[in-house]
């Protein structure tokens, strides 16, 4: 089961790498290529990385 980065409110938080991080620093690590599993922090759900800017 994975949640998609952009079903998450801006206030979530997201673990990656042993760190917890808001959904914009998770964007910005997205834009730069990051290929890592995130992760919910509420639930541990696995984040679908793939990400579109919105228009």
């Amino acid at each position: 089961m994975t949640v998609r980065l952009s079903d998450l409110a801006n206030d979530d938080l997201i673990v990656y790498d042993g760190d917890i991080i808001n959904k914009r620093d998770a964007i910005s690590l997205i834009k730069r290529g990051l290929q890592e599993p995130m992760f919910t922090l509420d639930s541990g759900v696995q984040i679908d990385i793939d990400y579109e800017e919105e228009h």
